[in-house]
């Protein structure tokens, strides 16, 4: 009964989860515009009706959520076609513009707008490579990805050829250390940026082949 109960739990809770979260998205997204939606949907003719599977207050949110969640993507296509026409794209440059002279919030814009660049945009540089350092002493090692050069200010001091290595911490990768390693000591290993994500989030229980390139060999120079 036991093998039998884990065997069907690790079924359930994966598809349990995964529709928990798609849940808290959809309502995260919906919230502030369900009361709106269904006020709308309520003067529709077809919720003049004694079917609970269309006018009972669950129903009617679920119908919301639907509708809130095609306008939603209607606008971003939309916004995304209009993007390519010159005269839109010189208005969001100006609103652009004018976001970066408002105080505090422009270094938040910034900073924001950088990282969605590198993670959605086919020219972003995203994480590329996976790799292994001494972290956090020199008889251990720890999965990092590999950034990019370090800036320059980096280099000056240490005379050294400095890369950034994103450190994450397990089972919450969003998190982690942003550090700075000579170019020698880090030591590129044969696996995915995907698979890594897995290895971290399992806390190690979901392995992948890994195939350490070499002991003297270097991360790839394209950064």
């Amino acid at each position: 009964m036991k093998r039998n109960f884990l065997t069907g739990l690790v079924i359930v809770l994966p598809i349990a989860l995964t529709i928990i979260i798609v849940m808290l998205i959809v309502d995260l997204l919906t919230q502030p515009f369900l009361g709106f939606a269904e006020k709308l949907l309520l003067k529709t003719p077809l919720m003049n009706t004694s079917n609970p599977l269309i006018s009972s207050n669950e129903a009617i949110k679920i119908w919301s959520q639907s509708l809130i969640l095609v306008g939603i993507f209607l606008i971003i296509l939309i916004l995304g076609l209009f993007a390519r026409w010159f005269l839109f794209n010189y208005f969001v440059k100006l609103g652009d513009k004018i976001i970066h002279r408002i105080p505090i919030i422009n270094k938040l814009y910034k900073t924001v707008k950088e990282v969605i660049n590198v993670m959605f945009t086919p020219q972003g540089k995203a994480f590329k490579q996976v790799v292994m350092v001494a972290f956090p002493n020199s008889s251990t090692l720890c999965v990092g990805f590999l950034s990019r050069e370090s800036p320059p200010v980096f280099n000056n001091p240490t005379k050294q050829n400095l890369v950034s290595v994103f450190l994450p911490t397990t089972p919450n990768p969003t998190t982690g250390y942003l550090l700075q390693f000579p170019i020698k000591e880090v030591t590129p290993i044969e696996m995915s940026v995907e698979d890594a994500l897995k290895f971290i989030v399992s806390c190690g229980m979901v392995t992948e082949k890994i195939n350490q390139i070499g002991p003297n060999s270097q991360p790839s120079k394209e950064i």
